[in-house]
């Protein structure tokens, strides 16, 4: 009696280490967990650098030179802007922040401490189509104006714009000459 159990017993081994196996070949193909990692690169609409150009000194200007400010100048110095790594399609603006002239609040006002020339102030225009020469006929008033760029993104593309500077008759009183001084603070914002 002793054969019979032997067997039985060799048999429910066998089964048992045939179902363990199968097991574990199940359980590598759906139970098994692996490490995966993963990165990414997110670019923000504010990840666009801007590339501002110092400006040039408008140099000696005569005061027949100078015009009102409802009229493009006739002489000017260009501020450009680059746009480097934006989205592609932003688009953006260009807003000048600083003392505004009180004879004229769409220009910033003179504020030369030595010798101060009289009824001039600093006007920005929009170059046309972004760069070149051709000026937008519109004063971008400050503080209050803004100029739109658009499609300043375009991966690591650089994108350019220029702004003309220059003196503006801001009173009707005769211009005098002088020093002219202003600080303005260039603001972009990402629409």
């Amino acid at each position: 009696m002793s054969i019979p159990v032997k067997t039985t017993i060799a048999r429910a081994v066998a089964l048992s280490m045939m179902l363990i196996g199968s097991a574990s070949v199940f359980a590598a193909a759906t139970g098994d967990t692996y490490n995966t990692d993963i990165t990414a690169s997110l670019v923000d609409v504010n990840a666009c650098v801007p590339i501002i150009q110092d400006v040039k000194d408008l140099g000696e200007v005569t005061a027949a030179d100078i015009r009102a400010s409802n009229s493009k100048p006739e002489k000017y110095t260009v501020l450009n802007v680059s746009f480097d790594k934006c989205v592609t399609g932003q688009k953006g603006q260009l807003a000048f922040l600083g003392t505004a002239s009180e004879d004229d609040p769409n220009v910033l006002a003179n504020t030369a401490d030595t010798n101060p020339a009289q009824s001039v102030g600093i006007g920005f225009w929009q170059v046309q189509d972004g760069i070149g020469k051709t000026l937008k006929t519109t004063l971008v008033p400050v503080n209050t104006g803004t100029t739109t760029l658009e499609n300043i993104g375009g991966g690591s593309d650089f994108h350019k714009y220029s702004i003309a500077i220059a003196l503006v008759r801001d009173a009707s009183p005769a211009i005098t000459g002088g020093n002219v001084s202003a600080t303005a603070q260039l603001q972009i914002n990402y629409l």
